[in-house]
């Protein structure tokens, strides 16, 4: 093979790799922006399904202060694929931890309130406020 041939194919194979990370670099982005809080960011997402193949729990494992927990919108569905509950997780330091969790039948909200972290600190659950529908 000529230098010439060699030196187009390796121009063409450092294109090619420039672009696929630079493709890599914009979704991995996207994702962290999608799935960030404003104290701790996505590490890992997780997907869970039923039997059925419909989904079953949708969030992002994440870590606060060395601790992996659950951060971002975290989504429950029944087995037929219909949303039941959303619950949005706030690490932050004690105090200013909470989570809100809105729960849904037939599409529309039954019920929305916001609770301490519990999980966070190993503390009692305690509803601190109801949202209005």
């Amino acid at each position: 093979m000529s230098h010439c041939k060699k030196n187009i194919y390796l121009l063409f194979a450092i294109v090619l790799i420039s672009c696929n990370t630079s493709f890599a670099d914009e979704n991995k982005h996207e994702f962290n922006k999608t799935l960030s809080t404003d104290s701790a960011s996505c590490q890992k997402p997780i997907i869970e399904y039923f039997p059925n193949g419909k989904l079953k729990l949708s969030g992002c494992q994440g870590i606060f202060n060395g601790t992996g927990i659950q951060v971002g919108l975290w989504k429950t569905y029944d087995e037929k694929g219909d949303l039941i509950e959303t619950t949005y997780y706030h690490p932050d330091e004690f105090g200013k931890d909470y989570k809100i969790v809105t729960q849904y039948k037939n599409g529309k909200v039954v019920s929305k309130k916001i609770y301490n972290f519990d999980d966070l600190y190993e503390t009692e659950l305690k509803e601190l406020f109801t949202i209005p529908k």
